[in-house]
């Protein structure tokens, strides 16, 4: 390949990796209410149909309606967890393809000064931007955060189970 081309091939690919950081910084920065909120509803709802499940595993016996609701309950649950570790993916997804550009820019390109210190110039403005997606600074979306909700459902099941003991057939 000529090194015209290749010029323009790694420019081309600045510029749409700058297009990926800008999107992921509107999306923090639009969509931060929006998934706190998941985040907390995610929280309650799966604390809810946890303590369902426990109750219908171990609690008295239910009407057949009443058990069939809490089946699409727990369903409705599973799916949204779904949805979820879908949205970690691809946040994780974006967090790889940063370090993968580091890794590429790393590589010499002996022919071209240009080119070179131009890929040093967009090496020094990627450590500066935000690689990953968070919610208000303070959550990052990642798998850290998925064990930080799932724990804190478990938790929450456990008071629920504890406060509502009278229910179970133990």
């Amino acid at each position: 390949m000529p090194m015209r081309k290749k010029i323009q091939k790694v420019l081309e690919c600045q510029r749409m990796y700058y297009r990926l950081i800008r999107m992921i910084n509107e999306l923090c920065t639009i969509f931060k209410y929006p998934l706190f909120l998941y985040l907390i509803y995610l929280v309650h709802y799966y604390a809810l149909s946890g303590y369902t499940l426990i109750q219908m595993l171990f609690g008295k016996k239910l009407s057949a309606p009443s058990r069939n609701m809490n089946l699409i309950f727990i369903y409705t649950t599973i799916i949204e967890a779904a949805e979820f570790y879908i949205l970690v993916s691809i946040a994780h997804m974006a967090n790889t393809l940063h370090e993968h550009t580091f890794y590429v820019l790393r590589y010499p390109y002996p022919d071209l000064d240009l080119l070179e210190r131009s890929n040093d110039w967009f090496a020094l403005q990627l450590t500066w931007q935000n690689k990953n997606v968070h919610i208000f600074g303070i959550f990052i979306v990642s798998r850290q955060l998925v064990f930080l909700v799932f724990t804190s459902i478990v938790l929450h099941i456990i008071y629920m189970v504890q406060s509502d003991y009278n229910i179970l057939r133990i």
